[in-house]
């Protein structure tokens, strides 16, 4: 069997996945297992996918609030700053608050004022 990426060289692994064959330069291996760049690229990202969804349980469980994720386009208007805003996004909602998402750091203590349209 010959490598996927250099068909001049014998592959010394198989990928554990799709079952090409790679040279040693091109094999990767992890946790034990031999892997294509294409299948160890698709592990890590579907890895991470996990691994962030697992993050939100766990913070979701923490608050005291249910929240409601959305999309809303705001605009914040620093007080004491006439003529002057930011554009964000709202990121979610609850009974407790929002998490806005924009640019520029807002201070936890700073007063704004948001205008947006709820849909």
């Amino acid at each position: 069997m010959k490598c996927l990426n250099h068909a001049e060289k014998d592959a010394i692994a198989v990928c554990s996945i799709c079952g090409r064959g790679m040279c040693a330069n091109c094999e990767i291996k992890l946790v034990g297992r031999y892997y294509c760049q294409k299948c160890a690229d698709e592990l890590v990202k579907e890895g991470a996918v996990i691994a962030l969804k697992r993050l939100y349980d766990i913070l979701e469980e923490k608050r005291k609030h249910h929240r409601i994720y959305t999309l809303i386009p705001v605009e914040i208007y620093p007080t004491g700053t006439e003529g002057m805003f930011l554009k964000g996004i709202i990121h979610n909602l609850s009974s407790g608050g929002v998490a806005v998402l924009c640019d520029k750091e807002i201070s936890l203590n700073e007063m704004v004022i948001l205008n947006f349209n709820l849909p």
